[in-house]
């Protein structure tokens, strides 16, 4: 039984890491039957979006999601809402694929 288990959660995992690499995000752990996956937003090049404690105004949101382009890797760069979609997307993916 424990060997099944394994190979269930080995797929499994196999699933989310493809689907957040796919979609430019990277696995950052798993504990149990939990996986955390992440997608690193420009670095902190956001004007109000670098700290927890900031609060950007609605100004600067629509400013940032305009100019501000998010490298991804290979060259190519993304704009903070494309990014964000593609977060969504790789859930989408991992929950049509279950």
């Amino acid at each position: 039984l424990q060997e099944d288990v394994m190979a269930y959660v080995n797929r499994l995992g196999s699933l989310v890491h493809g689907s957040a690499h796919s979609f430019f995000g990277a696995a950052n752990k798993n504990v149990g039957d939990a996986f955390l996956v992440s997608w690193k937003l420009c670095d902190g090049e956001l004007t109000g979006f670098s700290s927890f404690d900031d609060e950007a105004s609605e100004e600067q949101r629509l400013q940032a999601n305009s100019l501000v382009k998010c490298s991804i890797g290979k060259g190519r760069k993304v704009t903070p809402s494309q990014l964000a979609d593609a977060a969504i997307c790789s859930f989408l993916r991992c929950q049509l694929d279950l």
